[in-house]
C-alpha cells in the first residue's frame, strides 16, 4: 500500500499526462504541476484526498505571506480546482474543495506599451539574425509567447503572410508583413522544417579521458528522432601505451559511427521562459526592461494609434471576448485624443 507521500507523487504524475491528453500547453502544464507539487508539500505527510477548503485556504494565506501577487493566487486556486475536479473524475474526493473558496478578483492592470521608438531600438539591439527574428515576429504578429514557442516552419505561407499557430483559444492565423519576412528568412538559412524558434544547443563534446587501468575512455550522448537524450554511453578506447588521446578519439568516431551524435535541429521548440529570457537580454543592452508581452501590448495599442477598428484588434490578437481588448482603448491616449477632436461637437473649445 503506497504512504501518502507516495500517493500524492503518484497522483501529481497522472494529474499531468491528464492535462496532456486535455491539450493544455507545456507552460500552463508545467505552471499548474508546479502549484499541485507546492501544494503537496503544505500537506506535508497528508494525502491529498483528506484535503478541505481550510486547507486550500490555509495554502493561499501562506502563498500571500510569501509575497504572492492576486492574480498569482487566483491561479494557482485555479490550477488547484481543476486537480481536485480530476480526482473527483476519479471518484478519489466526493467534493471539489478548492470551488468552496474565492478570492477577490483583482484590479485591472494596465498593459505596459513601449514607444513606436522604443521598438525599432529594441530590433537595432538584436545581434544575430535569430534574435532579430525573435523580437519582428512578436511585435509583427502580436502572438503570444506560447504560440511563438509552437510555430512551425511547415505552417508559414509566406506568399500570404500569415502563419497557423496553436495556443491559447485552439489554433488560429495570424498576420505579419514584409519586415518580419526578411527576418524570418534570414534567420532560417534555407531551413524548411521543425519549429521555427528552436533550443539552440551546441555540438556536443566529445569526452575523452584517461580510465583507472591506464588507457583512455570515451563518454558521448545519443539522440532519439525526438532530439531527446536517448542514453549517455560510454566505452573503453585502449591503453594509453599504443594510443595518444588523438588516436583515441579518432578511434573512437568508428566506434560511435552508429551513434546519432548530433541533436536534430528544429526538433524541440524554444520554451517560452526562453523565449522571455532572450527579449530581456536584448532589452538590457539599451536600458529597457521588456517581457514578450510587452511587445503584444504594443502591437495591439500602436495598431489603435493608426486607426485599426478594435473588432478587427480583437480578431488578430485572438481574444475570445471583445472586453479583454478593449484596455488597449485606455491605454491608447492617441486613439482617445482623436476620437474626441472628431466627434465631439465641443472638441475644439479649448483651441
Amino acid at each position: 500500500m503506497l504512504s501518502s507521500i507516495e500517493l500524492n507523487k503518484e497522483l501529481a504524475r497522472r494529474y499531468e499526462r491528464w492535462l496532456t491528453v486535455q491539450r493544455y500547453s507545456s507552460e500552463t502544464r508545467r505552471v499548474y504541476v508546479r502549484t499541485v507539487k507546492d501544494f503537496s508539500q503544505y500537506m506535508n505527510r497528508r494525502a491529498f484526498t483528506s484535503a478541505n477548503h481550510f486547507d486550500v485556504r490555509e495554502f493561499l494565506v501562506i502563498a500571500s505571506q510569501k509575497g504572492h501577487i492576486t492574480y498569482t493566487l487566483k491561479h494557482e486556486l485555479h490550477a488547484l480546482r481543476i486537480f481536485f475536479d480530476f480526482l473527483n473524475m476519479g471518484g478519489l474526493v466526493p467534493w471539489v474543495a478548492p470551488r468552496f473558496v474565492k478570492i477577490r478578483s483583482p484590479r485591472p492592470r494596465m498593459p505596459h506599451v513601449l514607444s513606436e521608438a522604443q521598438v525599432h531600438s529594441l530590433l537595432e539591439a538584436a545581434n544575430n539574425p535569430r534574435e532579430r527574428a525573435l523580437v519582428e515576429v512578436l511585435y509583427g504578429t502580436g502572438a503570444r509567447p506560447g504560440e511563438i514557442s509552437t510555430m512551425r516552419v511547415e505552417d508559414i505561407d509566406f506568399s500570404a503572410g500569415r502563419i497557423r499557430v496553436t495556443g491559447k483559444g485552439g489554433t488560429r492565423f495570424i498576420l505579419f508583413g514584409k519586415p518580419a519576412s526578411r527576418a524570418i528568412r534570414q534567420y532560417l538559412s534555407g531551413r524548411g522544417r521543425g519549429f521555427l524558434f528552436a533550443e539552440g544547443r551546441p555540438r556536443q563534446r566529445i569526452c575523452v579521458y584517461p580510465a583507472a587501468s591506464g588507457g583512455w575512455r570515451c563518454r558521448w550522448k545519443e539522440y532519439d528522432d525526438s532530439g531527446r537524450v536517448k542514453r549517455v554511453r560510454s566505452a573503453f578506447v585502449g591503453y594509453k601505451k599504443h594510443l595518444t588521446k588523438a588516436g583515441a578519439l579518432a578511434k573512437f568516431k568508428r566506434i560511435a559511427k552508429t551513434s546519432n551524435l548530433l541533436r536534430p535541429t528544429g526538433r524541440l521548440p524554444l520554451r517560452s521562459d526562453s523565449i522571455s529570457r532572450a527579449v530581456r537580454n536584448i532589452a538590457a543592452r539599451i536600458g529597457l526592461r521588456v517581457t514578450p508581452y510587452f511587445l503584444r501590448h504594443s502591437y495591439a495599442t500602436h495598431m489603435l494609434d493608426h486607426g485599426a477598428d478594435i473588432r478587427v484588434i480583437q480578431e488578430l490578437l485572438g481574444h475570445g471576448r471583445l472586453s479583454s481588448t478593449e484596455v488597449y482603448t485606455h491605454v491608447s491616449k492617441t486613439a482617445l485624443t482623436d476620437t474626441f477632436s472628431r466627434c465631439h461637437p465641443r472638441s475644439r473649445i479649448c483651441r
